[in-house]
């Protein structure tokens, strides 16, 4: 039955991902002419489409989550899947499940094809040699301390994915409490924003006390991937009680 509620869930997503893949596809065609034709302004224009595109892409995939469930909780068609026999963790899970993993499949992807296009970028013009220099220079202007290498580069992506997974179900726990327990509310959803930005100061201020500052930068960010996790089960949890209390028949 969990099976069914996750395709169900990616079914719904569907046509927004065929949307964004098919604006990659153009972008990424129109990036290769410029590369072929040499011609700096439709690669500038294409990296910059490129790069804007797989941002609001991945951001994009997390926030539809939380509309869905939104809509799900607020219309009679998405209302009849709290009628079905499922308890209220197996269809957050579902939905969690759904948006982390569509989630880790466009970063990887968009970072794939980031980097085969820089390559290509800089083995056409024949400056391949230089591309891990220029970007280990460019990464020491951020953190002059970080030594950019294949497993660098792995835990500040586990990093960024495992906090918006947090911030995704900090959503979903707003939401919640908007569309139940202030059911009617006129300032609902100003609560619920609130709500929000209050646990997500509470996320940071729970890594900034429990992570060691003097532990090496990478070991400080594995550590904030963990509590970020973390938060983002209490909150998993903590929605799908109200949702089971509040929602469920």
């Amino acid at each position: 039955m969990f099976g069914k509620l996750l395709h169900y869930e990616f079914r719904k997503c569907r046509s927004s991902k065929i949307m964004l893949l098919g604006i990659t596809t153009v972008l990424e065609l129109l990036f290769l002419i410029g590369i072929l034709s040499k011609d700096e302004n439709v690669l500038a224009i294409s990296v910059v489409l490129l790069t804007i595109t797989a941002i609001v892409g991945v951001i994009g995939l997390g926030i539809e989550s939380v509309i869905t469930l939104h809509r799900d909780m607020n219309t009679r068609q998405g209302y009849m899947l709290f009628m079905t026999p499922n308890s209220s963790l197996k269809i957050l899970g579902a939905k969690v499940l759904e948006n982390g993993l569509s989630m880790l499949l466009a970063a990887v992807f968009f970072g794939a094809l980031g980097f085969l296009d820089v390559s290509l970028l800089f083995s056409y013009f024949g400056e391949l040699d230089r591309l891990w220099q220029i970007l280990s220079e460019m990464m020491e202007q951020f953190i002059p301390t970080l030594e950019l290498n294949w497993g660098t580069a792995a835990v500040l992506i586990l990093d960024m994915l495992c906090s918006w997974l947090a911030m995704v179900n900090m959503g979903y726990l707003a939401d919640v409490l908007a569309s139940s327990v202030l059911r009617g509310k006129k300032a609902g959803g100003f609560v619920a924003f609130l709500l929000f930005l209050a646990l997500s100061f509470l996320m940071g201020w729970l890594q900034q006390t429990l992570v060691p500052e003097t532990l090496p930068i990478i070991q400080r960010q594995i550590w904030f991937s963990v509590v970020a996790l973390a938060c983002a089960a209490g909150m998993y949890f903590l929605t799908a009680y109200v949702m089971e209390r509040k929602l469920s028949v």
